[in-house]
């Protein structure tokens, strides 16, 4: 079904008529959009220079006109800047937290300023157990924590995102994390997902992460510390399990777990309560019971255990080869035989997604998604692995390169539907 804001009137109307632009639009820009007018959802292949950026502006300015929410998301910082200053005036922009410093630690100072330098990154400390940080942005309110205190940049942003009036321009990293763990993150109506072909490495990447030793036997003593004996005892069990599961392998090389390892270490997973340890911790961070500075390190690893268990539990289980097919993610073990002197782990499991076209699916796009790139390649190979299965348009440089000593064939464009999208009704 087509949308009748999504018509190629509509989007040749918003396009951008200043600059580089000023004379009207390219063809290869022109035949994009309208096979977006007429397929909804769909992915793009158009060669570098030919002007995507201006063709993504387009739909998001049509997207504004008829609908609440649309992102443009990039894979990088640097293309985001590139965006937002060929096109000031049309996004709201949403970065990752490791672009904002936290004030958390600094708040004793007198002199803080918005500027001023801190001395961690918003990834870098455990956010969500500091409750009592004045500096949290409420997202329903957007008050601070403490009347007064300078917001949390970060916070600040991203309840600027989810209730802007216009298109979000985001990283792939912001809005995959919104996404997936942030409460009450809106679904968008468009979605223009700008260099699709790195997707999958990103999601990947994301959804990828290391348990080790060390880390679990610092988390069991904070969670000692704080009184959450029976969890502390659950995970320092699941280290000790780990270890032993560990050890079973070659030494210096990464070995899968087979799936009776995989199910004994889910289920010790499975009994300890995530939300009450992290409101423990919380509790004792906000009363002085733990230092949150001196500790910093470990509560985001306890940070990351804990508020992540379920996220562990489950790519455990997606390590569980299936009767139909194989594993979606795979697990593996790793471990030295002596610690060097500044070595403070020794043992670890690694786990890693691998099949992340079910949750792209899933949880990833929009009502309607149009993703565009320079190298898709083979429609259906990128389909199956990034999950984005739309309407396929593959459009030819304006200039193919001539090779030395023969003659260069035009590339044929190609308009074709993957076989699972031609099942399916365009968005």
């Amino acid at each position: 079904m087509q949308h009748h804001w999504l018509n190629w009137e509509e989007l040749k109307s918003q396009f951008p008529k200043d600059g580089e632009f000023s004379g009207g639009m390219r063809p290869k820009q022109e035949e994009g959009l309208r096979y977006v007018g007429v397929k909804g959802s769909c992915t793009l292949e158009i060669p570098t220079g030919e002007g995507k950026t201006a063709m993504e502006v387009a739909i998001a300015r049509a997207a504004k006109k008829h609908f609440k929410t649309c992102f443009v998301v990039t894979p990088t910082k640097t293309v985001l800047e590139q965006i937002r200053q060929r096109f000031p005036d049309d996004f709201t922009v949403a970065m990752g937290r490791n672009d904002f410093p936290c004030f958390f630690y600094e708040r004793a100072k007198s002199d803080l300023t918005r500027d001023s330098k801190t001395k961690f990154k918003a990834d870098e400390i455990p956010c969500s157990m500091l409750r009592s940080c004045p500096h949290r942005v409420d997202q329903e309110t957007r008050e601070t924590h403490e009347e007064g205190a300078i917001p949390c940049p970060y916070l600040k942003q991203k309840f600027e995102a989810m209730n802007s009036r216009k298109p979000v321009l985001a990283t792939l990293a912001f809005y995959l994390f919104s996404r997936l763990f942030s409460k009450g993150f809106p679904e968008p109506d468009v979605l223009v997902i700008d260099e699709a072909h790195r997707l999958p490495e990103t999601v990947r990447s994301a959804l990828s992460y290391d348990i080790t030793d060390w880390h679990l036997e610092k988390a069991t003593a904070i969670l000692d510390q704080v009184g959450e004996e029976k969890a502390a005892a659950l995970l320092d069990h699941f280290r000790k399990r780990m270890i032993a599961i560990v050890k079973r392998k070659p030494a210096s090389r990464g070995t899968l777990l087979d799936a009776k390892e995989i199910v004994e270490l889910v289920s010790i997973l499975e009994t300890i309560d995530s939300r009450e340890v992290e409101r423990s911790v919380a509790k004792a961070i906000r009363e002085g019971t733990v230092d949150a500075e001196s500790n910093n390190e470990v509560l985001k690893k306890v940070e990351g255990t804990v508020k992540n268990l379920g996220r562990y539990i489950r790519s455990f289980e997606l390590s569980l080869p299936l009767a139909n097919r194989g594993a979606l993610a795979y697990t593996y073990a790793y471990h030295v035989e002596e610690k060097g002197e500044h070595d403070r782990v020794a043992h670890k499991l690694v786990v890693c997604s691998h099949y992340i076209a079910p949750l792209v699916k899933k949880l990833l796009l929009g009502e309607t998604t149009v993703s565009l790139s320079a190298t898709i390649g083979d429609s259906v190979i990128f389909a199956q692995e990034s999950g984005i299965d739309f309407p396929f348009l593959s459009l030819p440089p304006s200039f193919p390169p001539r090779r030395r000593g023969s003659s260069c064939r035009p590339t044929r464009r190609i308009w074709r539907s993957t076989s699972a999208s031609k099942a399916m009704s365009p968005k």
